[in-house]
């Protein structure tokens, strides 16, 4: 998962979520440069769906990944 190639994709790194009832959940948190507001005046939505289009087929055949965080560090 940490091979994914797209031109906004800046960083990958796992992560540990810890949730309420005790369960432990892999995430891949993976840091962008595009807008994900889609109330943002610099929101493209077909930048946003070609990223996710990108992560989401490395996910599905990955099974320690539990979730994906996309995130703008800005």
């Amino acid at each position: 998962m940490s091979s994914i190639n797209h031109p906004h994709v800046k960083r990958i790194f796992p992560s540990v979520d810890l949730e309420r009832d005790g369960t432990i959940k892999q995430t891949m948190v993976i840091e962008t440069d595009i807008e994900l507001d889609g109330t943002a005046p610099g929101y493209n939505e077909a930048d946003f769906n070609d990223l996710v289009d990108k992560i989401a087929r490395p996910l599905l055949s990955n099974s320690t990944i539990d979730r994906v965080t996309i995130r703008n560090p800005r």
